[in-house]
């Protein structure tokens, strides 16, 4: 929803905006709010702050989850590092197994603010909902006196993100984790700007990195020590980023990338996720990755918010957001041919033969473009 469609208000609230426009702001770089719960609370007939003691928390979790359910707490975890090749990071967990850190990790993306969309603890693969980072609205104006009195959610970016979170055993013993981030942007559709289109932006590795550091944390690990494998890892990507275009190439049909089998699994893994396919099982002794093409989340995230004006949506008829629902996608394999000098990454249907589908060249690309 686009921040002028509250200049109506104006009027109403001219002779207050002085009061709301004391300084002070104390925000945090990100402070999501999921689709859900802002449609939940645009759907109240009652502006929810009024009448809700917590004012607004984003983060109240509800009573069955949690990483304490069941009366069992994580120990702190001391032996957890970053690991990073080329703009990919992922976090290594020893001595942890992934019955442990699963709920854990729920737990920790919704007190993030964000909705758990789906999870399939058997494949370790959680995604979350599309969510908004209201960090980025400036907080002050009409806007600040909206939050005191509970109508802060008129207020919009246009701008979602969603995560797609995937846990892995190590040989090690302990997991692998992987925060995948997607996002989309609305922008106008025609040159009379009467209505807008979500878009697809590039993934954002750096929020990748921040979240990692933020579980680090959750988990225990001292903020210091988090904070400087952040910088550490960049610092090596920055020494051997002019070497990059050694450690990828673009094929005619494939994309070859150099280096041991063993890391680079993670590696095509995290960048299948960033570009579409989603990861659901990976078959060591064929070396083959079963995958699925992620639905249109542009499309998707459409039917989630309701086009009613807000004003219709408390004080009319009450309408809900329609379900965000689309047809399951047919699986593909991404096949792994063993080189001398790395892997060469084909991709193919079902049925093992090559995939001859009109966006083969875009997803060969986009694995290049992730992998080099």
């Amino acid at each position: 929803m686009k921040t002028n469609k509250t200049k109506w208000l104006a009027p109403f609230v001219a002779a207050t905006l002085l009061a709301a426009c004391a300084s002070g702001n104390n925000k945090q770089a990100t402070d999501y709010e999921s689709e859900q719960r802002k449609a939940a609370l645009n759907a109240l007939e009652i502006p929810p702050d009024l009448r809700d003691p917590n004012q607004g928390n984003l983060y109240a979790l509800p009573d069955e989850t949690g990483a304490g359910q069941g009366g069992s707490v994580l120990t702190k975890v001391d032996n957890a590092r970053i690991e990073r090749a080329g703009n990919q990071r992922w976090l290594v967990i020893d001595n942890k197994k992934a019955a442990e850190i699963w709920p854990v990790l729920r737990t920790f993306w919704q007190e993030s603010g964000f909705t758990i969309h789906s999870e399939e603890a058997k494949i370790g693969v959680m995604e979350t909902d599309w969510a908004e980072n209201r960090a980025k609205l400036a907080h002050q104006g009409l806007r600040k006196l909206f939050d005191k009195v509970g109508l802060g959610s008129v207020y919009s970016t246009s701008e979602r993100d969603k995560f797609l979170i995937r846990m892995e055993r190590n040989k090690q013993g302990g997991v692998d984790v992987f925060f995948s981030h997607k996002g989309l942007k609305e922008v106008y559709d025609g040159k009379n700007k009467d209505r807008t289109v979500w878009q697809p932006r590039p993934n954002d590795p750096n929020l990748e990195a921040v979240f990692l550091a933020r579980f680090m944390q959750y988990i225990g690990v001292d903020e210091q020590r988090a904070q400087q494998q952040i910088r550490q890892n960049q610092a090596a990507a920055n020494q051997t980023g002019q070497q990059a275009t050694r450690f990828a190439r673009l094929e005619q049909n494939a994309v070859w990338v150099a280096g041991s089998a063993e890391r680079n699994v993670n590696r095509i893994a995290l960048a299948l996720d960033r570009i579409g396919l989603t990861v659901r099982e990976f078959i060591h002794e064929r070396g083959t990755f079963i995958v699925q093409p992620a639905p249109n989340e542009s499309d998707v995230l459409r039917q989630a918010e309701s086009k009613t004006g807000w004003f219709d949506k408390w004080f009319g008829k009450n309408k809900k957001a329609p379900a965000a629902t689309a047809p399951e996608a047919p699986k593909m394999l991404v096949a792994l041919e063993a080189l001398p000098d790395g892997q060469r990454i084909h991709l193919l249907d079902e049925t093992g033969k090559p995939y001859q589908g009109q966006d083969k060249s875009a997803l060969l690309q986009s694995l290049y473009r992730e992998l080099h």
